[in-house]
């Protein structure tokens, strides 16, 4: 059918409905539910659960499809599966009846340390590596990045070495890593940077100026593209310079740091101020890195594991500014944001089926998931250690929760070893090796042992604490 045509004049819902076979009871559930149209929803957080309540116009309930994800995790679900399922590009969707849905994230063990304890061993090698690391730390600012992307990841990787520094007992280091942290990020509070951040009063949030006047530069910030990822690195420094150093968060301070956490973190739907939570979708349970730029195939996010870093660096800042509630909602989000990502992102993890062959058994990953297609590829270009290499950034404690040893063993042999060796970098090469930490990490410090160069946001103190603390469960 490509046309509907009706002899007298139309006004509301006109809706329709593909009846599998010749299902009476289909057809029952179908027409009961004829007038209940979803026209939107009321969302919440109470610790780990989720509640959406269905907007509801016309009388009666509603039937919703639910995603995978969804279907997973609801708490007493009315399923109507007379009427079918619905294949969606997040796979196929069954549908639910009802004008509330429940769900709770089982919350894993999370904070600034990593899931492992350090050995001895571990702790005097990392005394050697973080005095290295907090050396070549420049004290000259103007040699920093001096967009809110790449400076957020050299001023996250700053604070991650103090933080390292602290655990293995290297306190010079921790001093001087910290002391390069609070000096570097001081001019972009103050806003004495190249390009300051500023208020968008139009669409509500914190911009870069430059961003502001030319919608292609700092990777489309000034167009809200990316926001969690950039802001979500600063968060990180934050909590981490908080942690070490209470008294450096002054109130004038905590109310400029504030400003960049609420920009992508606000959990509060009565802040006129900011969105609530601007880039999280709170029904496809995860975040949309594209901002106002229009694209064919509609939304989009590339990489997970910065969202990740971003909820993660929000919920750490908050817990160390006793701000109780909000690390809640945050540390849901977060647990939320990497179950999704392990669902519709990693091929063969949380689930086998989403995406049909020849995409599935040629590829263990999706580079960027649209509203409407997956792409095999990076905004930056198409090797493959990109491709699964921009899902592994920053390497910290919470890529625990997406990393798992089940699914590293699936793809290692099949995919990512030859995607490591194949590496047209060393620093991507690292980044790949490292998932495999969570495996075997004998094999893993045998293969970065040969690494020289590391991404800009990580470190030689970063991979060695990533790999000594990382999970084997």
């Amino acid at each position: 059918m490509s046309e509907l045509h009706s002899d007298t004049c139309v006004s509301g819902a006109v809706r329709l409905a593909l009846v599998p076979g010749n299902d009476d009871s289909a057809v029952e559930s179908l027409v009961a539910a004829r007038h209940a149209i979803v026209v939107g929803g009321d969302v919440a957080i109470h610790n780990s659960t989720f509640t959406i309540d269905w907007k509801v116009q016309g009388a009666g309930e509603p039937l919703v499809c639910a995603l995978p994800h969804h279907q997973s995790a609801l708490l007493e679900p009315q399923w109507a599966d007379d009427v079918g399922t619905y294949w969606f590009i997040k796979g196929q969707m069954r549908v639910a009846r009802g004008c509330q849905w429940r769900w709770r994230e089982d919350l894993e063990p999370l904070g600034f340390a990593g899931p492992t304890p350090l050995t001895d061993t571990h702790r005097a090698r990392l005394c050697e590596l973080v005095a290295a690391d907090a050396r070549e730390l420049p004290e000259d600012l103007a040699v920093l990045p001096q967009d809110p992307y790449f400076f957020g990841k050299a001023l996250a990787r700053a604070a991650r070495i103090a933080l390292i520094a602290d655990e293995a007992g290297a306190h010079e280091s921790r001093d001087l890593a910290l002391q390069r942290a609070c000096a570097w990020l001081e001019p972009w509070l103050a806003g004495t940077n190249r390009s300051p951040l500023v208020y968008d009063s139009e669409w509500h949030g914190i911009v870069s100026r430059a961003g502001l006047h030319d919608p292609h530069v700092d990777f489309g910030q000034g167009r809200y593209n990316d926001h969690h990822f950039h802001y979500g690195y600063f968060a990180y420094a934050a909590a981490a310079i908080l942690k070490l150093a209470p008294h450096w968060g002054t109130r004038a301070r905590l109310d400029q740091l504030d400003l960049l956490v609420r920009d992508f973190g606000n959990c509060s739907a009565h802040d006129t101020a900011f969105p609530l939570l601007r880039c999280f979708d709170f029904f496809d349970g995860h975040s949309w890195a594209a901002g106002l730029f229009p694209f064919a195939d509609s939304r989009n996010q590339e990489s997970t594991s910065e969202a990740i870093n971003a909820y993660y660096g929000a919920f750490l800042y908050a817990s160390v500014t006793d701000r109780h509630e909000i690390a809640t909602c945050m540390r849901a989000v977060l647990q939320l944001e990497a179950r999704t990502a392990r669902t519709y992102w990693h091929l063969d993890d949380l689930a086998a089926d989403i995406y049909p062959a020849p995409y599935a058994g040629s590829h263990a990953v999706v580079g960027i998931l649209w509203s409407s297609k997956v792409d095999y590829t990076t905004f930056f270009g198409n090797n493959p250690e990109y491709i699964y290499g921009i899902q592994l950034i920053p390497y910290t404690p919470a890529l625990a929760l997406l990393v798992k040893r089940q699914w590293i063993e699936r793809i290692w042999d099949k995919h990512l070893r030859a995607v490591a060796d194949g590496s047209e970098t060393e620093s991507w090469r690292e980044m790949i090796d490292l998932a495999y930490a969570v495996v075997d990490k004998p094999a893993t410090f045998e293969r970065i042992s040969r690494v020289s160069t590391h991404d800009d946001g990580n470190s030689a103190s970063n991979a060695y604490y990533w790999v000594a603390t990382a999970p084997l469960n």
